[in-house]
């Protein structure tokens, strides 16, 4: 605090997005992470690795208890592990205004510093036992502690997610340096690649206390490093570790490829192109294989990578998607609003449905084989989570309209052999179970495809389509465009009508 209270940048650093992006008081994106680093089984979901042995990927070592990685900051063990029913509520709005409205009396002589204009009762109620702060609360805390600095950095630096980013504020230059209150431009034809670390225990929240000294000038908060967790915990000296370059976490590196920025989205409105590059870390520390935050300079793969892209290969010829970590179900637990403007938000659980087909209503008589006469529904993947089960074994329904078969396209973003794809449209991410013909096909991670299928749920896992037609359209860009439009058009069309006529 008293380096970042004369280099005001360091603020930049903070996490951006708030509790959305790194989760709340009981949830965060990395609530399945493993935490024991020394036995966790890494697997790559690039088709261009043929040294995986898959049967690695169902190795994982859980602890008993998600970390809650949501609380930034928790003062005491208990704040960081209890659950936020059990926690006090935090009052920093009326601390604030008893800390500022107090006349302070110092013995400390006249050289003060923010520190010594805070009240010593504000500073133990706001660290006392039991409270923990998110990303988004955090920053409440830092107006408390630095509330001079907060004012000149705030001035200068954004952490929020914009709303609107057509919004004419959003062009200060404040907002520049946080990739969710930015659009990328226009440049379609580019491409950009998350290239990062993984494997290497990062911090990621930490238990404080009160500090022991009640001298003047002194930083009234610090991590606890007496506070360790069981063997192969996350927990060490003061620090919650997850996983990350050592520096950064994996959430922090790669969110903006996996998601934010994955196809045509409100932050990257032209569909430029975006690569997860990861880079596992492997003995000799500072080697040309380490990954750590400024050793990666030097890793090998990382330096062919940027090689070959300069010399003009794309992303696909060098592998597209080389991904270790799980960032991309990390991804899939972030509930960001992904659309731009002038586009229609999925957000009503009604359904959009092909044109062509016919529509009939859940109470038709139906059987448990797959029936090709019911509509193929035009759907965006992020949909299906509201999809109802019938009395049928192979039906369902969405909006009161019930279908077997879904019309989706997207980015096949992984594979890891070749009965197994993941396929992302920007909204969500499901995976593609391939038979007959299709399974003798190379599909390539980066393809964009459009597939029609037999939708069906599975409990706590992502769900599949087992697909009936895979047809790739990479070599046609604009039918990604196109395809909103068109599930737009369906819904407005033909189905809004039909789904308010049965209501």
């Amino acid at each position: 605090m008293r380096v970042s209270r004369t280099w005001d940048s360091i603020v930049s650093l903070m996490p951006k997005g708030g509790e959305t992006i790194w989760g709340n008081m009981d949830w965060s994106p990395e609530d399945e992470h493993v935490c024991d680093f020394s036995k966790k089984r890494y697997f790559r979901l690039s088709p261009s690795d043929n040294n995986v042995n898959n049967s690695d990927a169902k190795q994982v070592f859980r602890v008993k208890d998600p970390v809650k990685y949501g609380r930034i900051i928790s003062f005491g063990k208990a704040a960081s592990v209890l659950h936020s029913s059990q926690l006090p509520t935090a009052v920093l709005n009326e601390i604030l205004h008893m800390s500022a409205s107090r006349n302070f009396n110092s013995s400390c002589g006249e050289a003060w510093t923010e520190y010594d204009e805070i009240s010593r009762e504000s500073i133990r109620k706001i660290g006392a036992a039991d409270k923990a702060y998110t990303a988004t609360t955090l920053f409440d805390l830092l107006r408390f502690v630095a509330p001079k600095m907060m004012n000149r950095a705030e001035a200068h630096f954004s952490h929020g997610i914009a709303d609107n980013l057509d919004d004419p504020k959003y062009n200060h230059y404040k907002y520049w340096s946080n990739p969710l209150e930015m659009k990328l431009p226009d440049a379609p034809n580019m491409e950009i690649y998350c290239s990062y670390g993984v494997g290497i225990p990062t911090e990621r929240s930490y238990v404080y206390k009160l500090s022991p000294s009640n001298k003047c000038k002194h930083i009234p908060y610090q991590i606890d490093t007496s506070v360790n967790g069981e063997d192969g915990s996350c927990l060490k000296s003061g620090v919650y570790f997850a996983d990350g370059d050592e520096s950064v976490p994996v959430l922090s590196a790669g969110f903006m490829c996996a998601k934010g920025w994955k196809g045509r989205t409100r932050f990257n409105p032209s569909g430029i192109n975006t690569y997860v590059r990861e880079y596992q870390s492997k003995p000799p520390t500072s080697g040309i294989k380490s990954t750590a935050h400024v050793d990666i300079m030097g890793n090998i793969a990382l330096i062919e990578d940027i090689l070959r892209v300069a010399a003009g290969a794309t992303g696909e010829e060098i592998g597209g998607n080389r991904i270790y970590s799980y960032i991309l179900r990390m991804s899939e637990r972030i509930n960001l609003r992904l659309w731009w403007p002038g586009s229609v938000e999925i957000a009503t659980g009604k359904v959009l449905a092909d044109e062509r087909c016919r529509v009939r209503r859940e109470k038709k008589p139906h059987t448990a084989e797959m029936d090709y006469s019911l509509a193929a529904l035009k759907l965006l993947c992020g949909q299906l989570k509201d999809a109802r089960g019938t009395p049928s074994q192979s039906a369902l329904t969405l909006g009161g309209i019930l279908f077997q078969r879904v019309w989706l396209q997207g980015v096949l973003v992984s594979s890891d052999d070749e009965d197994r794809l993941l396929l992302d449209d920007s909204t969500g991410i499901i995976e593609l179970n391939l038979s007959g013909d299709f399974r003798q096909r190379q599909w390539k991670t980066g393809m964009y495809v459009m597939l029609v299928g037999g939708y069906f749920v599975r409990t706590g896992d992502i769900p599949v389509i087992k697909v009936h037609k895979i047809v790739d359209l990479s070599p046609f860009p604009d039918r990604e465009a196109m395809w909103y439009l068109e599930v737009l058009e369906a819904y407005k069309l033909f189905y809004q009508p039909l789904i308010e006529e049965f209501i």
